[in-house]
């Protein structure tokens, strides 16, 4: 059980972010907010990361894989990869969902 879940929307940017604590977490699929669409730079989330002075234990990247790059990573990633294109992150470790 997480004590924060910090929700990134991203495609070039980050476009949304969302903040579940303990308590406010089942409520998470019915009150998130998606934004953004088009492009595909996760490198803009260690970015964003750093410049708001977020401190997370691990990230988990949810994409279909098809990225510009992978970005530069000071956290652990996990990068969960959907719809059968199975690339090789440069940076963390990838599981592939079906």
């Amino acid at each position: 059980q997480p004590e924060l879940v910090d929700l990134l929307y991203w495609d070039t940017e980050v476009a949304g972010h969302e903040v579940y604590g303990r308590d406010d977490l089942h409520k998470l699929v019915k009150s998130t907010k998606p934004a953004g669409g088009g492009g595909t730079d996760p490198a803009c989330i260690p970015k964003y990361i750093e410049a708001k002075g977020l401190k997370p234990d691990c990230v988990v990247v949810l994409t279909d894989g098809y990225v510009g790059g992978w970005g530069t990573w000071r956290h652990p990633v996990l990068w969960c990869i959907t719809g059968g294109y199975k690339p090789r992150p440069s940076t963390g470790v990838a599981i592939y969902v079906d």
